[in-house]
């Protein structure tokens, strides 16, 4: 356990005080306290450095997601993961932006890791229950043509660029 704590901590540059899980459920400011070792609006800004930033992905994540916790969260592993292996780039969200739309509370988040690149390899975010998909893809659109919401029986997948982020209820 303190070597993959070591190894997320050196990699993600968070996860100070508590081993990644998944399936972790993150519901108050507190508990993401806990589980992460630094602000992360500081990690996003340390991690500026070539000039070169491509926000739109996350852009999307603090609008679309009402809740901090909820958004801290995914602003920092959504980071990492589409920085390295999409843009090979860093992302960056802008702090000030403000979300618009009220969406529901996250239930749980759920990864899985590529064991040989220890990359993102599933993301599924569950939630209390589905939000309307028109009123999303009208907001999207706003931020890029990239972006877009398909709808599949209970789950949600955002396509961005060849990935897809999951949700469902």
């Amino acid at each position: 356990m303190e070597k993959n704590k070591n190894m997320y901590q050196k990699k993600w540059g968070f996860l100070d005080k508590k081993p990644f899980q998944p399936g972790n459920i993150i519901e108050t400011v507190e508990d993401m306290d806990v589980w992460m070792g630094d602000n992360p609006y500081i990690i996003a800004e340390n991690r500026i450095n070539e000039g070169s930033i491509e926000d739109t992905i996350l852009e999307f994540v603090e609008l679309f997601w009402s809740v901090e916790p909820d958004y801290r969260l995914l602003s920092v592993v959504l980071q990492m993961n589409l920085a390295k292996k999409v843009y090979k780039e860093n992302i960056f969200v802008k702090a000030s932006y403000k979300n618009k739309i009220e969406v529901p509370k996250i239930k749980e988040i759920q990864m899985t890791l590529d064991p040989d690149t220890e990359y993102i390899q599933t993301f599924e975010l569950i939630l209390y229950e589905m939000p309307d998909i028109t009123i999303l893809n009208e907001k999207v659109k706003r931020l890029s043509q990239e972006l877009e919401f398909k709808k599949d029986n209970n789950t949600l997948k955002l396509m961005v660029s060849g990935k897809v982020l999951i949700i469902s209820n």
